[in-house]
């Protein structure tokens, strides 16, 4: 696991260039993806509340095999708004289910 904001831009460049793999919920970290070379594959994580298409179509330029996975919706639409100002900060709900399915679906495991 690491945090790109953590990082300096050379190790983030150095860390996305090497990488075979990445998962990782949608935002602004992903847009190392430009370091990557051509076939990395790219699982994207959303909020089933914030589905955006930036980071896939960097990807089809590149090259990257780009795959997404939509987390769970909360089921109680009010409790959602108090807990989240916008749908651009909703935590992702992941079903491990799912993303082990992915993962199968794409080679990875």
């Amino acid at each position: 696991c690491i945090a790109p904001e953590s990082m300096s831009l050379e190790s983030q460049i150095a860390t996305f260039a090497h990488a075979k793999i990445i998962v990782a919920p949608h935002g602004s970290g992903l847009t190392n993806i430009v370091f990557c070379n051509p076939e990395t594959k790219i699982i994207e994580l959303f909020s089933p509340n914030y589905l955006r298409y930036y980071y896939w179509h960097i990807s089809q330029l590149l090259g990257l095999e780009h795959y997404f996975l939509v987390g769970e919706a909360f089921s109680c639409y009010p409790i959602r708004n108090l807990m989240y100002e916008s749908s651009l900060v909703e935590d992702i709900l992941v079903n491990l289910g799912s993303l082990n399915l992915m993962l199968k679906a794409v080679g990875i495991i």
